[in-house]
């Protein structure tokens, strides 16, 4: 369960990410995302 949270008001705020920063951070919250849905569906029919 990750609080990964990325809305258009933190790239706003955020001018402390370098360029390219903020899509890794949102290729890993995507990432994790998809693990933990993967996880729950083979949960759900074991």
């Amino acid at each position: 369960m990750s609080d990964i949270q990325i809305t258009p008001e933190v790239r706003k705020k955020d001018k402390v990410l370098e360029p390219g920063q903020l899509e890794l951070l949102e290729a890993f919250a995507l990432s994790q995302a998809a693990v933990e849905a993967t996880a729950l569906s083979r949960l759900r029919h074991a």
